[in-house]
């Protein structure tokens, strides 16, 4: 396969792969959380030790002072993600993770200097429309304090 074509193909592919890794996420959390079989702390500190225990070999070094805003902030949206299953649904959860985190990758680029192409602005009026569908108050009831905790 020539260069030029692969490029894409690998980043569409990683893309699948993320997405599908962010929706097992909220189906395995809504699972969990839902209907009351652990709560939302005890969730949160089990996926931090697991996630700690996958990439702490892959990082190859211990974690040091520096780090800590960094785990704070991972802390702190492991905690809103757990909180706002207890009363979300998986899909809904789901589609508001996927939104913001579109947002964020979006917002980051923009502020290391990045221009927002064509397929961008795309994704991310999808992602606001999808947003705004899901949220209206004429849909189905979405708890807006779930929703910001997400």
């Amino acid at each position: 396969m020539n260069a030029p074509l692969r490029q894409p193909i690998v980043t569409l592919l990683l893309g699948v792969v993320a997405i599908t890794a962010f929706a097992g996420n909220s189906l395995l959390a809504r699972a969990a959380l839902g209907d009351g079989a652990i709560g939302a702390g005890a969730y949160s500190v089990i996926r931090l030790a697991a996630g700690a225990a996958v990439l702490l070999p892959v990082i190859g070094r211990r974690p040091v002072l520096s780090d800590w805003p960094g785990a704070l902030s991972l802390a702190v949206y492991i905690g809103g993600f757990s909180l706002a299953y207890l009363s979300l649904g998986a899909g809904t959860g789901a589609l508001i993770l996927f939104a913001c985190v579109q947002a964020t990758i979006l917002a980051v680029g923009h502020v290391r200097g990045d221009t927002l192409t064509l397929p961008g602005w795309a994704g991310l009026a999808v992602a606001t429309s999808g947003l705004i569908v899901l949220l209206a108050p004429d849909g189905e009831a979405v708890d807006p304090g779930a929703a910001l905790l997400m």
